[in-house]
């Protein structure tokens, strides 16, 4: 059974484990993007232009590679009228 990975590394530093949670949160928005591009049938290019971002970027955030801004989650979340929740 898989446990999420701050209650894995329970004896783990404080900043091992607030990594983990930020690496966790960009798995969650990256696959936000991949559903959103693939309920759709956009190419990460027809998703580039929507967003008027670059391609290179889409897949940046498909990848969990990128740490986008507030400001930039709350621009795409308008134009794809998407509602963000923090839980």
């Amino acid at each position: 059974m898989l446990v999420p990975a701050n209650e894995f590394f329970t004896d783990a530093d404080t900043e091992l484990k607030r990594e983990l949670e930020i690496a966790d949160m960009l798995v969650d928005i990256s696959c936000e993007f991949i559903k959103y591009r693939m309920n759709n049938k956009l190419t990460q290019k027809d998703l580039a232009e929507k967003l008027g971002i670059t391609q290179a970027m889409v897949s940046k955030l498909e990848s969990g590679d990128y740490n986008p801004t507030v400001k930039m989650l709350f621009e795409i979340a308008q134009k794809l009228n998407w509602k963000f929740n923090l839980t």
